[in-house]
């Protein structure tokens, strides 16, 4: 009996410390979970104060850049002021000096408080984000400087920002518009109220008629800072009145002549330009026809100049002859920092001299080599130049004949700590994976490059993995471009570590590479751990349904992706639905692209539902899913989602039942900014339909109805619409089947409102 005694007491006592470990283990977790909610509190506070540290430095700089507009303004009012006291007493002509300079005086005070009312909203942008609008997104790297140096773009500060763009129209009453807003055009050129002249497009016979009076008006106004007559007949009589008008002109910056028809005698007249000219530093001049002794003039100009800094000559069929005086004209600017010479036919033959331009021009930060027959000796040529020159960050040879052994010269210049090339294009060459072992060797030790395109090589899994070796913790790549590849799921097997380990990288282009269900699943783990990827490409992967739920499980877990694309993929009903699952929980997502799907009823049905609840999608395309009268789910989920701006629906056979039902979204939704409908078989009820809901929208800036089989009554209709509704600014009517009275109320409608870009 005392036995049993005792043993009653131990076993008591065993309970009762059981119980007590079970109190302690309860504590435990309830400490663990105190903790948990601390260390997610802390995580927010630090966030937080990140965010609030950015939101400050973004703020100091934008009161800097104020301050600077500021003086400028402050210092060009004052010697506008002084002359305008000067010539007080000088006979008033409508563009007399006097008047000139008053109007130029109004034209900076109104700039300089525009420059008050930006820098008042980017404070308010701030103080309500955290961040202004515009800055670098979390988990990415800040977005590029513009590539050439002074792009300045004033407008007048009495009219909009959005440059006027004329429509190409044969009726009398376009082109009586069209006389009446050039003759306005050319008095504020006179009198100094206009800082720019963008007739881009313009009606070709009208511009041959007003050229000499433009040429005149430009030759006595001293505010004109920017030019655009690009895609227009300018040809060689308009570039010699050009010509004459800016060769002294004191504030033209930029000059805009893309696709003019100007042939060699109007290049050597516009090359005259710069020799005495010393204000216009941006000259974009493709797509004009040079020979060899208009470049050869052109050259000698260039090399009397000193202060251009941006030169576009890409598809000008320069070949070699044509190419060389230019090169030999800037390779020692003190000033140039972009030059496009792309797809111009240069051989071989200009190594030495494309050598000499990297080696000697110090100022030279783009250069744009892009779909010439340059090979391994042209490159080998710039790279072993690329130490010597301290400001060339972005060079493209795309598609040109680069093979091995000039990707070997391009990773040794790579390796040296001298190099500063941040961006390089190298897609569709012929390096095979040699040419990319050689090229990942000089990566291991870079420490500048942060973009890097190897579209088209024929990388594989064997140069993936010499890839992902050699840039395993890169401290500076951001953005890898491996599109068409042949990488298969052994080759997205190879880059998990990379993807997991990168610090920097931010944009991943994996688009067609057969990764297929087994390659998303060697990456999804990756992709998850990953902290800075924001950009995944995985179009044309095969992926289907099993892969599209492998990525949605992990989608549902991650807080950096903010750019899917799954477009060609196969995914069906199974896929959408975990996508739409995912997308319940992920609010980071702000561009999807499931275009050329095959998603069905089931399958809309439920990501129209989770649409609904999404707080993050702005952009969303679901082009080419057949989508038909399933249309009416995705309308009821953007009847209640407030996030989607840009909306493309392309392909999907909606007809005018499909329209009847975008309708009813368009008269109660506020966010949509840009709606694609092309190729949808949409009549004229629907389009009709489409134009009630219109008159009464605020958002749609971007329309487009092209290749549909719209008629008279419909076309009528949008006609009505573009009178009223003076948010639209982009209109696609092409290749639909528009009768001449349909045309005419198009036209008639763009003279009541010249801001609509149509085309029809």
């Amino acid at each position: 009996m005392r036995k049993l005694t005792k043993q009653r007491k131990k076993l008591k006592d065993q309970t009762d410390k059981v119980k007590s470990f079970d109190t302690v283990a309860r504590q435990l977790e309830e400490k663990s979970t105190e903790l948990s909610v601390f260390q997610r509190k802390l995580a927010q506070e630090t966030k937080d104060k990140e965010a609030a540290s950015v939101g400050i430095k973004i703020l100091r700089e934008k009161f800097e850049e104020f301050q600077q507009t500021l003086g400028n303004k402050e210092e060009e009012i004052k010697i506008l002021i002084d002359q305008a006291d000067a010539l007080e007493h000088e006979v008033s002509e409508e563009s007399s000096p006097f008047e000139r300079a008053r109007n130029q005086l109004i034209l900076a005070l109104s700039e300089k408080s525009a420059a008050a009312d930006r820098f008042a909203k980017a404070v308010s942008d701030i103080v309500n984000s955290g961040t202004a609008s515009g800055g670098p997104k979390t988990g990415g790297p800040a977005p590029p400087p513009p590539p050439p140096g002074p792009m300045m773009s004033i407008t007048n500060s009495a009219e909009t920002t959005t440059p006027v763009q004329l429509f190409k129209s044969k009726s009398e009453e376009a082109k009586q518009f069209s006389n009446t807003f050039l003759d306005k055009l050319l008095k504020g050129v006179k009198i100094n109220t206009v800082r720019t002249v963008n007739l881009g497009n313009l009606d070709k016979n009208l511009e041959k008629n007003r050229l000499p009076l433009i040429s005149k008006a430009l030759q006595v106004s001293s505010s004109i800072v920017s030019i655009n007559f690009s895609g227009t007949s300018l040809s060689d009589a308009g570039a010699l009145l050009l010509a004459e008008a800016l060769k002294n002109h004191p504030s033209v910056t930029s000059l805009q002549l893309d696709n003019c028809e100007i042939g060699p005698e109007g290049v050597i007249a516009i090359g005259s330009i710069f020799e005495t000219n010393k204000s216009i530093h941006l000259l974009n001049f493709a797509r004009n026809s040079f020979d060899g002794p208009s470049a050869q003039a052109f050259g000698l100009s260039l090399e009397k100049n000193g202060v251009l800094s941006s030169l576009d000559l890409s598809l000008c069929k320069l070949t070699d002859e044509g190419a060389l005086p230019v090169i030999k004209a800037l390779q020692n600017s003190r000033k140039l920092f972009y030059f496009n010479l792309a797809s111009n036919g240069i051989t071989e033959a200009l190594a030495a001299d494309l050598g000499a331009l990297v080696k000697n021009c110090k100022t030279l930060g783009n250069l744009n080599l892009l779909g010439n027959l340059v090979g391994n000796q042209v490159v080998t040529s710039i790279a072993s130049n690329l130490a010597e020159n301290h400001s060339l960050t972005a060079l493209n040879l795309s598609k040109n004949l680069v093979g091995p052994e000039g990707a070997k010269e391009l990773g040794k210049a790579l390796s040296n700590p001298n190099c500063v090339l941040t961006n390089l294009q190298l897609g569709l060459n012929p390096l095979a994976v040699e040419g990319v072992v050689r090229l990942a060797t000089g990566l291991k030790t870079n420490r500048s490059l942060s973009l890097l395109n190897l579209w088209g090589v024929d990388v594989g899994a064997v140069g993936a993995k010499y890839l992902a070796d050699n840039l395993l913790s890169h401290p500076t790549i951001s953005t890898l471009q491996l599109r068409g590849n042949k990488l298969g799921p052994e080759g997205a097997e190879m880059l998990s570590e990379f993807i997991t380990k990168s610090p920097e990288l931010h944009c991943l282009d994996l688009t067609g590479n057969h990764l297929g269900p087994q390659g998303i699943t060697a990456l999804a783990s990756a992709i998850f751990s990953s902290s800075s990827l924001g950009e995944l490409q995985l179009g044309g992967n095969l992926i289907s349904d099993g892969g599209c739920v492998i990525l949605s499980d992990m989608l549902a877990e991650n807080h950096t992706i903010s750019t899917l694309n799954l477009e060609l993929n196969y995914i069906g009903n199974n896929g959408a639905e975990a996508l739409a699952k995912a997308l319940e929980s992920n609010s980071s997502i702000r561009s999807l692209n499931l275009a050329f799907n095959h998603i069905g009823q089931q399958g809309i049905k439920e990501f129209s539902l989770a649409l609904e609840a999404n707080n993050g999608i702005q952009s969303l395309n679901l082009e080419g899913n057949g989508l038909g009268e399933n249309i009416k789910y995705v309308a009821d989920g953007l009847k209640e989602n407030k996030y989607v701006q840009i909306l493309n629906l392309a392909n999907n056979y909606l007809r005018n039942e499909g329209c009847f039902s975008l309708s009813s979204v368009l008269l109660i939704n506020e966010t949509i900014t840009t709606l694609d409908l092309k190729k949808n078989g949409i009549k004229d009820e629907g389009a009709i339909s489409l134009a009630k809901s219109l008159k009464e929208n605020k958002s749609i800036s971007s329309l487009d109805l092209s290749e549909n089989r719209i008629r008279e009554s419909g076309a009528i209709a949008i006609a009505e619409v573009l009178s009223i509704n003076l948010r639209i600014g982009f209109l696609n009517l092409k290749d639909n089947l528009l009768s001449p009275k349909a045309i005419h109320a198009l036209e008639d409608s763009l003279i009541r409102n010249s801001r609509v870009k149509c085309s029809f």
